[in-house]
């Protein structure tokens, strides 16, 4: 997942699908994924776990996701 002047996406090969709030990702912390949900605030992207951990995706950052393929969604289809 990597960020792009609209937002943030998930490259699949040559696909690009947006994030929105409210997806339900994992991302990869060392060996393991942990669940989390996307959120917004105002410019500021976010994943929360739990309900209790958040923290704030930085831009210059990769990040390894997996997410179901029900949750993928073309940049038409989110907005």
């Amino acid at each position: 997942m990597i960020s792009d002047r609209e937002g943030w996406k998930i490259w699949i090969g040559q696909e690009a699908y947006s994030v929105y709030e409210g997806m339900p990702i994992e991302i990869k912390f060392q060996s393991d994924y942990l669940n989390f949900i996307v959120g917004k605030d105002c410019e500021d992207w976010f994943v929360e776990h739990w309900g209790a951990i958040t923290f704030n995706l930085r831009h210059l950052d990769v990040y390894k996701v997996r997410a179901a393929t029900i949750e993928l969604m073309d940049e038409e289809d989110v907005f």
